[in-house]
């Protein structure tokens, strides 16, 4: 049995790096020079291995001579520290001074810290990720192929809270290749129009001088700024625009159109006077909820359609073909059982969200027949109701959503109605009992659903909202 002395090992090497009176390599970086032995730099990493070879190593002396621009003097000497000593201490460093050492342990092939710089940053940081999504896409994830996740987790975070980027400072100066991945986001919740404005802002900020005058705009103006937005506009799912903004929004610059004019751009799209999207706000397709958005509403429609999977979940622009309007809220309306069948019985297919007290579990259960009361209360047959559970909604859906259907020996009670009960589904799979408050003593267990969606069988709710599900045309 071998024994290692690891820690004395990392401690003489460190004592090597700082005294280094035999070293054979001088590495600028900035106005700072490092002084390094080849042999060490060449074994540690794969990029110095190729970079001090004698075919491309050059030398004044016998001292090569190594120049590195793009990597800031301190993250290098994090770097070295590290080559040398196999160490490496974040604790005490800002975020972009974790993402600037990211991207130089990418460039450098340093496979091991790059791992952990990584998953050091995604756990330790991860508040400062949800506020500054922006600049940790475009700071460094965008152009490392390694950070998919981390750049998805961004993406997300800017398609659920576009108000982080549109609108601010930021917006104008990002690149194109990070507007066009949000452009093909389906979940980006904001209005098709208002991200046609957004865009042209974006295209003005990049083609103009910043003292310029988007109000007065010639036919030379508009033909530089479809150059700079040509590979922006196709994009845009102009089908998703109201035909009250198209003349107002749309007309003033129909020559970056795809078809160079409003009218073939619509013809293109499918607009005529029968099409449904024309005809309603498009602002209805935005939830009215304090709980969920539309990534849940989406998630929700797809189990409705008896698709189970959480892969491709379809969200605010290209919407399911499901309005969620709200019926009830109860920190709006109130929590008894008489509110409840007030404002949802006789509504047809509805959805009752629950965010749970203490935990803040989003949970909830979907009815496709009318809730209805009666004094001694009855059950209803359905095939097709489930219960199900968004995790804290914040997290992953596809690792935290649970999905229950009603087995098949249980369909002819599936959910149960009556005057003194709130929401009933199968037999306290998941329950809302209590008469004059629905928020306290609620019951989730696994009867007549095929799982259990909530871990205590008792439990508070913190609010709850019921929506009626209506197909669109």
């Amino acid at each position: 049995m071998s024994t290692e002395f690891l820690k004395s090992l990392s401690s003489d090497f460190t004592k090597l790096l700082f005294n280094a009176d035999d070293y054979n390599v001088i590495i600028k970086v900035g106005d700072s020079n490092f002084k390094a032995h080849s042999c060490i730099l060449r074994a540690r990493s794969p990029y110095f291995h190729s970079a001090l070879s004698r075919e491309w190593a050059i030398k004044e002396g016998n001292i090569i001579i190594f120049e590195k621009p793009n990597i800031s003097p301190k993250i290098f000497e994090m770097i070295l520290s590290y080559l040398y000593s196999g160490t490496i201490s974040l604790e005490q460093e800002h975020p972009t001074t974790i993402l600037d050492l990211l991207t130089a342990a990418d460039e450098l092939i340093l496979f091991e810290l790059f791992t952990y710089v990584k998953e050091y940053f995604f756990k330790k940081h991860n508040k400062w990720i949800r506020q500054h999504p922006l600049q940790c896409l475009y700071h460094t994830t965008f152009r490392i192929e390694n950070c998919i996740e981390l750049r998805d987790l961004c993406l997300e975070i800017i398609c659920d809270n576009p108000e982080l980027v549109f609108g601010t400072t930021a917006f104008t100066a990002i690149e194109e290749s990070v507007l066009i991945s949000i452009l093909k986001r389906d979940d980006l919740q904001m209005d098709e129009v208002d991200l046609w404005d957004y865009l042209i802002q974006w295209g003005i900020a990049h083609t103009f001088n910043s003292d310029f005058d988007p109000s007065h705009l010639t036919q030379n103006d508009l033909l530089e700024l479809s150059k700079t937005l040509k590979n922006c506009v196709p994009f845009i799912r102009f089908n998703h625009i109201n035909s009250k903004d198209l003349p107002s929004r749309l007309k003033p610059f129909e020559n970056l159109l795809p078809n160079q004019n409003l009218e073939g751009t619509l013809k293109e799209n499918n607009f005529n006077n029968n099409n449904s999207i024309l005809s309603i706000n498009f602002n209805e397709n935005i939830i009215d909820s304090k709980i969920i958005k539309l990534k849940h509403a989406a998630l929700i429609a797809r189990w409705i359609d008896h698709q189970e999977g959480t892969k491709n979940i379809r969200t605010y622009r290209n919407f399911p073909n499901y309005y969620f309007k709200i019926l009830l809220r109860g920190s709006r309306d109130d929590f008894s059982a008489s509110t409840f069948h007030k404002l949802c019985d006789n509504k047809n297919a509805t959805v009752i969200i629950i965010k749970v007290f203490g935990t803040r579990e989003i949970i909830g259960g979907y009815n496709p027949i009318s809730w209805k009361g009666g004094f001694f209360g009855s059950w209803m047959k359905s095939q097709d109701s489930f219960i199900f559970s968004l995790g804290d909604g914040e997290n992953n859906l596809r690792e935290f959503s649970k999905l229950c259907r009603i087995r098949p020996e249980n369909v002819n009670m599936a959910v149960f109605c009556a005057n003194m009960r709130g929401p009933c589904f199968g037999y306290r799979d998941l329950w809302m009992p209590n008469f004059n408050n629905l928020a306290v003593n609620c019951d989730s267990d696994c009867n007549y659903y095929n799982g259990k969606i909530i871990e205590p069988k008792n439990f508070d709710i913190e609010d709850y909202e019921v929506f009626q599900i209506i197909k669109k045309e």
